[in-house]
């Protein structure tokens, strides 16, 4: 993304978070002279409760990641556990015209505790990082972490997400076993661009997908983090962007491609790449670090233009004559003004 203002959230417990991906990142955009304000949080689900810790925030854009403190914790403040909808007040339900029962904004009521930071005019782009499956990013499932976003984003009063790019392996593949399905009935529509076996798009022709398919993690987050926008009164177009490959960004701290025992087979594929840059990653079997452990191991591929028209998965979130609609988009589409 080529953004003025961007948000960075790395998600998951002690030691379980991919902070160094999160550092390369951090550091490319903040060296970007277009890029005016930057923010980066970690937000970790503890005990049931969501919990939120600052790790640093950089307004000038001077600083590299590694040069500030680790932690810049709140402590432990919760950001409830109840669900989004209890952020919104005098919200109802009504039958519209052609006796549909229809959802009523309330009013964005945050907690009390909230930030001080001040956020920037105008919507911002995200970049949510974490380790991730076909199921979860950072442990959360797809629903989970749009109620975790939106509460979030109620909580420190962020500006509206234009665009959300997930740095978070496969979470744009479809679960061979447990998925998301398309619901039956409720007026949303599902859209998939036509692909090869290998993945390749073979026309510019979408697929409207029938009741009971499954969805991607991205899919489905898109579609209920959409819903929790229009909840809070908002009529943004929301687009999301991930890999329905293994993804990580090069940092000299992340351990696929650090010096002392990497855990790639071949992090020289990578060593040319600048930090905040984007690679793929094949898991490729495990190496055995004592007699009961060992940790896996993986093939990293400098990312082509042909390997991201494959695996990038792009979908957008809109509303049109009242069917709410989400589309995989073709890169092209992706792209725009302020936001490429």
């Amino acid at each position: 993304m080529k953004v003025k203002n961007i948000l960075i959230l790395s998600l998951g417990g002690p030691n379980t978070a991919p902070i160094a991906s999160a550092k390369g990142l951090f550091d490319k955009y903040s060296a970007r002279h277009s890029v005016q304000f930057i923010a980066w949080f970690h937000l970790n689900k503890e005990d049931g409760h969501y919990t939120r810790r600052r790790l640093y925030r950089n307004q000038e854009s001077e600083l590299k990641a590694f040069d500030l403190p680790e932690f810049d914790s709140f402590g432990k403040t919760e950001l409830e556990a109840a669900t989004a909808n209890k952020f919104y007040k005098d919200k109802y339900r009504e039958l519209d015209e052609f006796k549909k029962v229809r959802n009523v904004p309330g009013e964005l009521i945050p907690p009390a505790d909230t930030s001080e930071i001040k956020w920037p005019a105008g919507d911002m782009g995200a970049i949510i990082v974490a380790h991730g499956s076909v199921s979860s990013a950072g442990s959360l499932s797809s629903s989970q972490l749009a109620d975790m976003l939106s509460k979030f984003r109620c909580a420190y009063k962020v500006p509206p997400l234009r665009k959300v790019v997930f740095d978070v392996c496969s979470v744009g593949r479809v679960g061979t076993v447990a998925a998301p399905k398309v619901p039956k009935g409720d007026g949303r529509s599902f859209y998939a661009l036509n692909r090869s076996e290998t993945g390749v798009v073979n026309d510019l022709l979408v697929t409207k997908l029938v009741e009971g398919a499954k969805l991607s993690f991205l899919q489905d987050f898109l579609y209920k983090y959409g819903e929790l926008c229009l909840l809070a009164g908002e009529s943004v177009e929301v687009k999301v962007a991930g890999w329905d490959e293994g993804v990580s960004v090069y940092h000299p701290d992340n351990e696929l491609n650090r010096e002392i025992n990497p855990t790639s087979t071949n992090r020289e594929e990578v060593e040319g790449l600048s930090v905040g840059q984007k690679y793929l990653a094949y898991r490729a079997g495990h190496r055995a670090i004592s007699d009961a452990e060992s940790i896996p191991i993986y093939n990293l591929e400098a990312i082509t233009p042909g390997s991201r028209r494959v695996h990038k998965r792009m979908y957008n979130y809109v509303i049109c004559n009242d069917v709410h609609t989400v589309t995989e988009l073709r890169l092209d589409q992706w792209h725009d003004l302020e936001f490429a």
